[in-house]
């Protein structure tokens, strides 16, 4: 029977009493047996949007049928009829049926996934496959999330493909206790071991758990600063130099080349955490240090860049040998290829309060199996798959002993400033905290006080006043999405 054929023997009634799903299980009892084995049946997608039903319905019915033997999946050829139908105890003892039970596969798990810049996609595609090589019986199929996705639409998305498995976003629309189930108790527990740096994070939610930290990272032309004579850039960052380097810099700079750190990025960074923790202390010598440098800078422009341009075209710029420096997460890099040259890299350089983004996963409240859903995060937060992270994607992995190894191979550090980093990251909260998306904005609705500052035509205690200012008015905008931002 074709599938054609197979759809059309389909109908739902969505005027009788009985569910939605009670009514697709009960045409698919009739209908399997008279399909000839091997019949592969039409995808849960297509099936879905013929009906009219959600996916959710479509897969719970479809549930019944692979628990029973009646259906298999066979991987990417799809969901067939069984070659051989058998009645099956309710409690199957899989040492018995062997094989023809390894075969009776439920649904895959459908992760959702944003991250798709070359690096990124490298990495899932390897490590959902590794993971589909030693868990035949709850494979893993990915939903890639178009960039062009709104936020509110994700709600939607996650019902229509029947997701499990979500990669989340401070971005997403929706309550996470409507739309995630909480986590068990297995995923729970591993929030309070010594194996992960969760506790330094100070991370703790029912429904989401870290899988990489990330934190802007310095970049610097090695082959560049050889030239200008700029010698021991890690060390004399690590002791908190990277003002007077960039001082240095400026001062040997070609014409057409620029330090490469923008004005602000050096105070979100550097400034706000102090601000986020209320050490105003702290945050006014951040002010008072930018003030004093650009007394002393020949070429403040080369000193920073001072132009509004988008962290990517900055990016560019370095990747093309016009900028000795550059401060950027280090996903902006997976959009292109690594630098030509010989290049450097620490992560930025704070005295305390290193200002850290997560990215978490969570398991969708319509997963039919929840424990098989644990299983998969489960094996994403293993030594494995974080070693993984840390060589493929380079984020920074949440599983203590690969970080270590990794502060200490990528970034040449000690063992002692690695654990000391680790001690200072700073959880930056979700987008939903009110006054953490102001103090984020703030950064970027003071770029022309930022340059007034270093040019010396505004003292501190008026910069101090305008912020105060500006803060007010966007406590009346936190809820606004900010388009172009950056």
């Amino acid at each position: 029977m074709t599938t054609e054929k197979i759809l059309s023997a389909l109908t739902i009634d969505r005027s009788s009493p009985k569910s939605l799903k009670s009514q697709l299980e009960d045409q698919l009892e009739a209908l399997l047996p008279r399909l000839e084995p091997e019949t592969v049946l039409p995808p849960e997608r297509m099936i879905s949007e013929t009906l009219e039903i959600s996916r959710v319905t479509v897969r719970s019915a479809l549930e019944k049928f692979y628990r029973n033997g009646m259906i298999v999946r066979r991987g990417r050829l799809g969901t067939m009829v069984a070659s051989r139908k058998q009645e099956f105890p309710q409690q199957i003892n899989p040492f018995i049926l062997g094989m023809e039970y390894e075969m009776m596969q439920p649904a895959p798990l459908r992760f959702l996934v944003y991250e798709n810049l070359p690096k990124q996609r490298i990495f899932w595609e390897k490590v959902v496959a590794e993971y589909n090589e030693t868990h035949k019986n709850a494979p893993v199929e990915m939903v890639w999330l178009s960039p062009g996705t709104a936020p509110d639409q994700i709600s939607g998305i996650i019902k229509k493909e029947a997701i499990d498995v979500i990669m989340m976003s401070d971005y997403f629309r929706f309550d996470e206790q409507q739309e995630l189930a909480r986590l068990p108790g297995s995923l729970k527990k591993l929030l309070t071991s010594d194996q992960y740096i969760f506790k330094n994070l100070h991370f703790e939610s029912d429904y989401q758990i870290p899988f990489y930290i990330s934190v802007p990272t310095i970049l610097w032309n090695q082959e560049m600063a050889e030239e200008l004579g700029i010698k021991n850039i890690p060390e004399r960052m690590n002791r908190g130099e990277l003002l007077p380097l960039l001082e240095e810099a400026a001062e040997k700079l070609p014409d057409d080349c620029s330090s490469g750190i923008r004005i602000w990025d050096y105070f979100h960074f550097k400034a706000l955490p102090d601000m986020l923790t209320g050490n105003m202390d702290n945050f006014r010598s951040v002010l008072e240090e930018i003030a004093q440098i650009g007394k002393s800078a020949a070429d403040k422009e080369k000193l920073f860049v001072l132009s509004q341009n988008h962290t990517l075209d900055n990016l560019e710029s370095f990747l093309q040998g016009k900028r000795l420096f550059l401060l950027a997460n280090i996903s902006h890099l997976h959009v292109y290829d690594s630098p030509k040259f010989r290049h450097g890299y620490l992560l930025f350089p704070q005295k305390k309060n290193l200002l850290t983004d997560t990215l978490r996963l969570a398991i969708a409240k319509n997963c039919l199996d929840i424990q098989a859903a644990a299983g998969f995060i489960q094996y994403l937060l293993s030594k494995d798959a974080q070693g993984l992270c840390a060589e493929v994607k380079e984020n920074l992995p949440v599983n203590q002993p690969v970080l270590l190894d990794h502060l200490q191979k990528k970034y040449l550090l000690t063992e002692k400033a690695s654990s000391g980093i680790i001690q200072n990251l700073f959880l930056r909260k979700s987008y939903d905290n009110r006054k953490n998306m102001i103090s984020d904005l703030l950064g970027i609705y003071l770029r022309t006080e930022l340059k007034d500052l270093l040019s010396g035509t505004l003292s501190i205690d008026d910069f101090m006043k305008i912020m105060d200012d500006k803060y007010e008015i966007l406590k009346y905008r936190a809820n606004a999405r900010i388009k172009n931002a950056i």
